[in-house]
């Protein structure tokens, strides 16, 4: 493992594989080519980049921290296939050609970064990221489907496969971190995505207990008891499965009807910029010292 300096400079808290044998069987495991053009977030000291530039055709390597960009920089003068970059991953730009993704990212900047690489017109071929036990179940929407797990499954098709040790990091991380593996489809299973997350969020948004109260969001009363008698003895919607929920978006492309149609149009889109300014708010009053006695 390279070691630099202290941690307490890092731009964000992260934890480092600490053997290059587990980086190289990750790698191997990933099906990475020699024409592969790969992105890395988050360099840190260079176990994962150094092992990247080997197996890749061309490594763009993000690293916002000084420190480790300086002495990385050095690390990697032999390695011409490898770009650096001292940026924020969060406000790169994404290739404009086809590239696959190779990370370990912070925990903490787990969720705005697969947003970023799956909520695009260019997503990556494949993603493989470590991230948080707790957070890859969510996405893979385990033990129950979420909004993210279902928006996501339309386009990508997602797997957990590798379970780290703590003891593999350096410094030992308090929670569980896994390999989650993202692979975009080739053909999503819904064709019109953009009314999908419409529908998707719309109903999420209004979620019941009760299934039946939760169908006459977005159908008639004879609609949802059709669907009802389909779905036969589901009574939750915590219960759906993601065929489920795809079902349940094709009968309402069968039975479109103006009002509701009205009705979800341009909800996801509507939902992310209002949750973005909530966040936006909430940074602002942080950085305002908004907690201050």
């Amino acid at each position: 493992m390279l070691r630099v300096g202290k941690q307490n400079s890092l731009t964000y808290s992260q934890n480092f594989l600490k053997s290059s044998r587990l980086v190289k069987h990750l790698l191997q495991e990933s099906g990475i080519l020699p024409t592969d053009l790969v992105v890395e977030i988050g360099a840190g000291h260079g176990e994962i980049t150094l092992e990247l530039a080997k197996v890749a055709g061309r490594v763009i390597a993000y690293e916002p921290d000084p420190t480790l960009y300086t002495f990385l920089k050095k690390e990697l003068q032999k390695d011409s296939n490898v770009t650096l970059i001292p940026k924020d991953f969060l406000k790169a730009n994404l290739p404009d050609k086809e590239y696959k993704v190779f990370a370990n990212i912070p925990f903490s900047k787990s969720a705005q970064i697969i947003d970023k690489l799956t909520n695009t017109k260019n997503p990556p071929v494949s993603s493989h990221l470590i991230i948080q036990r707790e957070a890859a179940y969510k996405l893979l929407g385990l033990p129950k489907e979420t909004q993210v797990s279902l928006l996501l499954k339309n386009l990508f098709a997602m797997k957990i496969n590798y379970a780290f040790n703590s003891s593999d990091f350096e410094p030992s991380p308090k929670v569980t971190a896994v390999m989650l593996e993202i692979i975009k489809k080739h053909t999503p299973d819904v064709e019109d995505n953009n009314t999908y997350q419409d529908f998707i969020s719309f109903v999420k948004s209004r979620e019941n207990p009760s299934l039946s109260k939760t169908l006459r969001t977005v159908f008639t009363n004879m609609q949802t008891k059709l669907i009802e008698k389909e779905l036969k003895g589901i009574t939750k919607t915590s219960q759906l499965s993601y065929s489920q929920w795809l079902f349940l978006f094709k009968t309402f492309e069968r039975y479109e009807d103006g009002k509701h149609s009205r009705q979800i149009k341009g909800y996801f889109g509507k939902s992310k910029l209002q949750q973005e300014h909530i966040k936006k708010i909430h940074r602002t009053r942080l950085d305002s010292n908004w907690f201050r006695g």
